[in-house]
């Protein structure tokens, strides 16, 4: 919270002694709740299902059989990664790259061939230079194929006691937790031996079967796609570069020629570049380019596989910051362990603005006892591959981390090896899941979302309509204001609020283009979507406020046809005056506000929205000749300034008594956390006086007054910080109410922009 607000708590020791335990105690998590409710508020995507509609997942599950080839290369990895020592793994970070090399033997034979090829050189190399009595190479960790290594190095250095295990007898190593393993040629030299029999093995196998299991199962999800409405395009999701690239000549070779695109970290593969390259020779000289080569490569390959190509392959770069939704087809080629990751991948295409149900196709190793046990969980428990949009928020809510349910999983993987302990070691993981989601579901639907459930209907229920009314009648003044302001430069689409602009001289050039006020047909057409923060909105916004205006008249033609407006049906026949001010109030930030009155000719007032009624009428004619407002005119727009500064001083003064009570909590909370400190010194010499009391002889005594004496000077020298802090606090706070004052006083003024006589025919 000290992000968004320094004074929403005092320091992290006031916070712990007060809400260490708000999970247990009523009060403290209500208490809690009160503090972070200004800043925290939380809406499921489930509440809204009434008044937006979402739409749904559809799982498709592809199964497959390695060959004998492919079995025995991951039986003989399987029983290497569970040797209990090994050279090529550094000790400390042995459990990460253990995952590591499973997720990669999962993925292809191509992705764990050059891996362990990889390893055995280093390996190798590591064994001469100790041989030669040179000093050992730090360079031993698996490259960098698998691209979520250092995020998972990250999260896994938080809780990853792997280096503390004691040695295996026997072993490569012979060490302590934090020594360096003693070097033996023989053993190195045999394991770097291992490693080239399981590349050896990996390189023989031609054709991987879940490779093949693609190219059939992905035809079936284009069908399936098609049947929905939805467009020919589909993105793959792997976790491994080389997975990437054995996927491209395979899809390639097999009737994909030209449709794909690849998305990774570095996008810097040939393909890629000429895409980026072509992107930016289309965007020259317009706002599409960012001047960051990454976002940019990123924008041009997700254009790319909008417009042109059908099949984006992506590691999982691609899961982060992209908006995909115009894709209604997703594959996990291979499936990560934590669902948080594998709901991001699916939010990429299931988000909001997704016009068809999402296929997501998923595919299952069923000679693998532990991969279809992994599957059943995400599945089932976790909810992500069927159901209607958020389907899934309410159980991932549940994990704290996904990250320690992947080391589990790895757990099973690495220490189970016949079907039954797989068996049994996932019944005891599941049923340790279901109590976890139950008990955190639970906690969640009593401690928050229930209690804004109702308000969030409420307030759905009350502005849904408005919302869209006035989300449409913005639309159409930004268009009726281009319309006027570009008449001799653009061509315009009246039915449906959009336009060509042709350019007004070489300054703007670069402006030129198809322009849309609908956002989605924007992103769906390539047009550029129009909006009042539009480059070209904002400099014509600021042309006409530059500009004079003439006191004048207008003639308005009331038309039915175009509209039945009752309200304004009394006026036809009749004439009066209408005026236009802005009112800017400066306190804690600067607010505008647009002031509209209006009266007929006997002064008679006209409601404000009567006024916006009347100014969204076809203009008949200008009339120079005008006649001069009476003094009603003057009295109503003056008492219109003078009530929006009424509410504006009236939300002030709501403001400065919340932020008063926000201070006032803050140096409570620093107060406190100070004298408990006092009073864990005095409990401290309660003790010491007891202590004396019982000592049996005089040299405990003497021991005891002398540590009593020493809590003594502390707590005087604690009690004069205390003195001191508190009145720095107050200081502090004083200063802060002074510095509110005066942002909340600030300044008004008050300008006339208009005055016209308006006739209605």
């Amino acid at each position: 919270a000290s992000v968004a607000d320094p004074h929403i708590f005092g320091d992290e020791r006031s916070f712990r002694e007060q809400f260490a335990d708000a999970g247990t105690r009523n009060d403290a998590a209500e208490r809690l709740r009160e503090r972070i409710a200004p800043l925290c508020k939380r809406t499921l995507r489930k509440q809204v299902l009434e008044y937006v509609q979402f739409t749904r997942r559809r799982c498709l599950t592809r199964e497959f059989f390695p060959s004998e080839e492919e079995h025995e290369l991951y039986e003989e990895v399987s029983g290497y990664l569970r040797r209990p020592a090994l050279a090529a793994l550094p000790e400390s970070q042995r459990q990460l790259i253990t995952l590591v090399l499973r997720k990669l033997l999962a993925s292809s034979t191509f992705a764990i061939a050059a891996t362990l090829t990889g390893m055995a050189n280093r390996l190798e190399a590591d064994l001469k230079r100790r041989r030669a009595g040179l000093p050992a190479s730090d360079d031993l960790l698996p490259d960098d194929d698998f691209e979520q290594r250092a995020d998972l190095e990250e999260e896994y250095s938080l809780s990853d006691d792997e280096g503390e295990r004691e040695p295996e007898p026997n072993s490569i190593t012979n060490t302590g937790p934090k020594s360096r393993p003693i070097f033996e040629p023989r053993l190195v030299a045999a394991e770097v031996a291992d490693l080239r029999r399981f590349a050896s093995l990996a390189n023989k196998v031609a054709a991987n079967a879940k490779g093949q299991e693609l190219l059939s199962g992905l035809e079936v999800a284009f069908a399936e796609t098609a049947q929905l409405g939805a467009q020919r395009k589909a993105v793959i999701f792997t976790e491994s570069r080389r997975t990437q690239t054995y996927l491209f000549n395979l899809l390639t070779a097999h009737g994909y020629s030209g449709e794909i695109v690849l998305m990774n970290a570095t996008n810097a593969d040939p393909l890629s570049t000429q895409v980026y390259r072509d992107w930016a020779e289309r965007h020259r000289n317009t706002e599409a380019i960012s001047g960051s080569p990454t976002a940019d490569r990123k924008a041009a390959i997700v254009e790319e596989f909008r417009d042109r190509a059908s099949i984006l392959i992506a590691t999982e770069s691609a899961a982060e910051g992209v908006n995909l939704q115009f894709c209604s087809l997703l594959v996990n080629f291979d499936l990560p362990w934590n669902p948080q990751r594998i709901e991001q991948r699916i939010g990429r295409c299931h988000r909001y603005g997704q016009k068809h149900d999402v296929v997501v196709v998923n595919f299952l190793n069923k000679r693998n006892a532990a991969d279809q046990r992994v599957y059943a969980i995400l599945k089932d428990k976790f909810k992500l591959f069927e159901g209607v949009f958020g389907s899934s928020d309410e159980v991932l809510g549940a994990l704290e981390s996904g990250v320690d349910l992947e080391k589990r999983i790895a757990s099973v993987y690495q220490n189970c090896r016949t079907s039954s302990e797989i068996e049994a070691a996932f019944n005891q993981l599941q049923l340790q899941l279901d109590e976890t989601i139950q008990s955190r579901m639970e906690q969640t639907r009593q401690s928050l979302l229930e209690n804004f459930d109702q308000e969030v209907h409420d307030r759905l229920k009350l502005f849904r309509a408005e919302a869209g009314a006035s989300l449409d009648r913005r639309q159409r003044w930004l268009f009726e204001f281009a319309k006027l302001e570009l008449q001799f430069v653009a061509n315009f689409s009246d039915h449906e609020y959009r336009f060509t602009y042709e350019g007004d001289g070489p300054i703007d050039r670069h402006l030129i283009g198809e322009y849309d006020l609908d956002w989605r047909r924007a992103e769906r057409t390539g047009a550029r979507f129009f909006h009042p923060g539009h480059l070209l909105a904002v400099h014509h916004f600021r042309c006409v406020a530059l500009r004079t205006t003439e006191p004048g008249g207008i003639r308005l033609k009331y038309k039915p046809d175009l509209g039945r407006v009752t309200a304004l049906e009394p006026l036809i026949g009749r004439h009066g005056w209408l005026r236009l001010a802005r009112v800017t109030v400066t306190s804690l930030e600067a607010q505008d506000f647009i002031l509209l009155a209006g009266t007929t000719e006997d002064g008679i007032e006209l409601e404000s929205e009567i006024c916006r009624k009347l100014m969204d009428l076809p203009v008949k004619k200008w009339v120079d000749d005008f006649e001069a407002p009476g003094a009603e005119l003057d009295r109503l727009m003056e008492a219109r300034h003078q009530q929006v500064l009424a509410n504006v001083e009236q939300k002030n003064g709501q403001l400065f008594e919340a932020e008063i009570d926000k201070l006032e909590r803050w140096s409570d909370d620093l107060k406190l956390s100070l004298e408990r400190e006092v009073k864990s010194i005095e409990k401290d010499i309660r003790d010491v006086k007891r202590e004396s009391r019982l000592a049996a002889g005089l040299a405990e005594r003497l021991a005891s007054e002398r540590k009593k004496r020493d809590l003594e000077s502390r707590k005087s020298q604690k009690l004069r910080e205390l003195f001191e802090a508190r009145a720095d606090i107050d200081r502090q706070h004083d200063e802060l109410v002074s510095r509110l004052e005066a942002e909340l006083s600030g300044n008004q003024t008050f300008e006339v922009l208009w005055t016209l006589q308006w006739s209605l025919e």
